[in-house]
């Protein structure tokens, strides 16, 4: 027999004249009733809602403020300051009414239990926005696999491995410094891989006050009770997904990708249920946590998590309105708190990206890959159809591995899931990673956000079409690609070499390469990036006339900022130099090639460049720096006068050499107080006796205009012939080294004592008085090593200067090295 229609149709028409009518009422007031409330209490029924208001808070100056601690202060105080103005008198009305609720501040709203004709009365209220549903929702949460090892994994787990966080750990760079909040299913506290990365536990004891939450109030049956003091588990998910963000129990298994990170915990779900009243009060409590047993408005912003990790969904299609929780998520990203979410099991199809908080933009959503790097087909794609904002929004963000993870369960086991609730976790733990590595980043979240696009991998073999770039990215089935924290973390840093040790272990030691003798040869590299250079080495290839002893070195990691010796790791280049070599100057090179890609072509200086320098000459190894230096190159080939008395045009070239460091001396330019300069032939000059046109003019000019000289006589000559003696010298090597600030007139010495070039001052020479013009140059060299007189405590002024002498004043004055970059 067939069923008649006519009563279902009559039924229908009823409820769609009731729901018209409550409709029509709202809107008169402004107010709109959501379906499913209209659906929920029909019939005398009584459903659980929430009472919107009108008044929402404006967060938008909180963009001005540069650190989280602001931040969150700023939208804690905002939001809960608006709530408590605002919700007096709806609240007072529901006391007086014996109305049972719960009021919320991340959304200016009331949950409420009652019938339809409250929802008609609240409806009816001018500071009344809208009323939506508080529906349960049944998250289909993947089923364990169990692992029969409960104790020790063989290696890293795949994902962890696949994402490169070893790589980052390597670096020194665990999570440390960084809280990650898990909204889920709640944690078993005590795992061995878990209870040392607690907040809440110091080592000896717990604390949960402020680091755990439990939103189910009212379960039955539940392992966990209601309102559990301390964190529990109901579901295993929330154990494992907190397992792959912090994970390890230092036994082995490595199930976590930020293991020196923390973690705090709020339940949100009852044996898998929740509803948008428990994802709101863990959204609330993340904002700013509270103590166990303590309202919301004790909560402490300066105590809220860095990032969280929210791995269910809330279906419109259940109820779940789709403006309050987006609020609630954008509130938290104001206060610079991440929100990673999984995108859904939902997929192949394109569009599955349809629930909240996935489908929101200020949410970071994550797609799940295989083993194989390819995307798991349960992974939901994109676009978020169901975001009312914008439905073309592209979705997931981006993909982490989700099928076949192993991570641990509750009772101290470890087991296997797949999902995307698997694959956020990664990615929550990659932020981690990247903000302890790069605090600057730390809660800002946009650039962040830009970082693990920009680096992560192209699933280029991945082709659909659901919409997107499927070649470079983003698209709407596995967003910007892979998440790779290492690459997220890779700088574009040059290392630069910045000094190089040359130690003689078999010749005579007196620090120059000869014929015969076997070097040690250890470079330094500096570090100028953020991030440290991890297990750098290097590779040399060495030129004819050297015999390779060791062609490799290890420079370990070298910190950001930082420079690294291979002496320092004991494994550096060593080399003989050929027992024969031609006559003249004589130079070998040694190129570098560091495991990082720099390369450096080391300049190795043999002696002997002077014939009239022998190696048992006295000042033989500061003549050969001067000469590798590019200081001189002798009076005339082969030969360097060492003897000679020194001009004062020759000092112009050696001081001005010395102080360049290499650079070119340039031929024109200003001596301040005296004018321009053209060192050209038919330029100017500012002294008369100097040529323009001659090779000392930009030298003499070049001291002139740092100050070291103003001529001599009236100062419209120099005297590039006169001889220099001693004290002359010492006033222009201080000048040269001073570089423009002034020459102390008293000091101390070092082995020597103070002194004070000033009337009835002391010196601390037996030939210099204090009111010499020359005393605080003197004593300055002196201070500084350059000399320590020329015996029996005087300084002999007047003697002229001699070449060699010269060339220990410019080396020890200017700290020339034999070997440099």
């Amino acid at each position: 027999m067939r069923r008649s229609a006519i009563p279902t149709l009559i039924a229908c028409m009823t409820a769609l004249g009731t729901l018209i009518a409550v409709q029509a009422a709202a809107t008169a007031m402004g107010a709109q009733v959501r379906p499913w409330v209209v659906d929920h209490t029909a019939n005398g029924a009584s459903a659980e809602f929430f009472v919107v208001l009108r008044a929402q808070a404006d967060l938008s100056a909180v963009r001005n403020l540069p650190t989280k601690r602001q931040r969150g202060r700023f939208v804690f105080h905002t939001l809960l300051d608006l709530a408590t103005r605002t919700q007096g008198p709806l609240r007072a009305w529901l006391d007086q009414h014996h109305v049972w609720y719960r009021p919320y501040y991340i959304v200016n709203a009331i949950l409420v239990r009652g019938n339809r004709a409250l929802v008609e009365r609240l409806a009816a209220r001018s500071d009344v926005l809208r009323i939506e549903g508080n529906p349960h929702i049944q998250n289909v949460m993947p089923t364990p696999i169990l692992s029969l090892d409960t104790t020790r994994a063989s290696s890293v787990e795949w994902g962890i491995a696949r994402t490169h966080a070893p790589d980052v750990w390597a670096m020194g760079f665990t999570g440390q410094g960084i809280v990650v909040g898990g909204q889920d299913t709640g944690v078993d506290w005590t795992h061995p891989a878990l209870k040392g990365h607690y907040r809440g536990w110091n080592g000896s004891s717990a604390d949960h006050n402020y680091n755990w939450h439990d939103s189910i109030h009212d379960s039955v049956g539940n392992p966990c009770g209601n309102d559990s003091p301390e964190p529990c588990d109901d579901y295993d998910h929330g154990t494992h997904t907190m397992g792959t963000v912090v994970g390890d129990d230092g036994q082995g298994n490595q199930i976590g990708m930020a293991p020196g990170a923390k973690w705090i915990a709020c339940r949100n779900m009852d044996d898998g249920v929740g509803t948008p009243a428990r994802y709101l009060e863990c959204f609330q409590f993340f904002l700013a946590p509270y103590p166990i047993g303590g309202s919301p408005s004790e909560g402490d912003p300066d105590k809220a998590p860095d990032v969280t990790n929210n791995s269910w969904g809330c279906p419109a299609s259940e109820g779940c309105s789709w403006d309050t929780l987006k609020s609630a998520v954008e509130a938290q990203r104001d206060a610079g708190i991440m929100t990673v979410v999984s995108a859904g099991n939902d997929g192949p199809s394109c569009g599955t990206v349809g629930d909240p908080p996935a489908l929101y933009d200020a949410a970071y959503s994550v797609g799940a890959t295989t083993a194989s790097d390819t995307l798991a087909s349960f992974s939901s794609r994109g676009p978020a159809s169901n975001n009312q904002g914008n439905p073309n929004l592209m979705k997931p963000d981006i993909v982490a591995p989700g099928s076949n993870v192993r991570s641990a369960l509750p009772g101290g086991g470890y087991g296997t899931m797949s999902g995307t609730s698997m694959a956020g976790p990664h990615v929550a733990g990659a932020v981690a990673l990247i903000w302890s590595a790069k605090p600057d980043l730390k809660n800002d979240l946009a650039a962040t956000e830009n970082l693990l696009d920009n680096s992560a991998s192209r699933l280029t073999s991945v082709v659909e079409s659901c919409g997107g770039d499927y070649a470079n990215g983003p698209n709407n089935s596995w967003g910007y690609g892979l998440v790779d924290v290492k690459q997220a973390l890779t700088e574009d840093v040059t290392l630069q070499p910045t000094a190089l040790a040359v130690t003689e272990t078999s010749g005579n030691g007196n620090g120059i390469l000869e014929p015969g003798e076997v070097f040690l040869l250890s470079p330094t590299w500096f570090n100028p990036g953020s991030l440290p250079a991890v297990g750098v080495t290097g590779s040399a290839v060495m030129s004819a006339g050297l015999g390779t002893g060791s062609s490799t070195a290890s420079y370990g990691t070298i910190a950001a900022g930082a420079s690294s010796s291979c002496a320092a790791s004991g494994d550096c280049y060593s080399a003989l130099v050929s027992s024969s070599r031609p006559a003249g100057h004589l130079d070998r090179t040694i190129t570098e090639t560091l495991s990082s890609g720099e390369t450096q072509t080391w300049v190795l200086h043999i002696g002997d460049s002077f014939t009239d320098v022998p190696e048992d000459f006295w000042t033989y190894a500061f003549i050969e720096t001067l000469f590798h230096n590019g200081v001189t190159a002798g009076c005339s080939q082969d030969l360097y006068c060492p003897r000679a008395d020194v001009t004062r045009a020759q000092m112009a070239v050696f001081i001005a050499k010395a102080m360049a460091g290499g650079a070119t001396i340039p031929t024109s330019g200003t001596v301040p107080g005296k004018g321009t300069y053209n060192c050209t032939a038919g330029g100017t000059s500012v002294f008369d006796d100097v040529d323009p046109g001659s090779a000392t003019c930009p030298y003499v000019h070049f001291i002139a205009a740092h100050g070291i000289t103003a001529g001599c006589g009236d100062g419209t000559i120099y005297c590039p012939q006169g001889i220099v003696n001693r004290w002359q010298m010492a006033v222009f090597i201080a000048k040269g080294m001073a570089d423009g600030a002034p020459i102390p007139t008293g000091g101390t010495i070092s082995g020597m004592g103070s002194y004070d070039c000033s009337a009835g001052g002391v010196s601390l020479f037996g030939d210099i008085t204090p009111t010499d013009p020359a005393c605080p140059h003197i004593h300055y060299l002196a201070a500084h090593q350059v000399t320590a007189g020329c015996g029996n405590g005087d300084y002999c002024p007047s003697n002229l200067m001699t070449r060699d002498q010269m060339a220990v004043f410019l080396v020890k004055g200017f700290d020339l090295k034999l070997y440099q970059p």
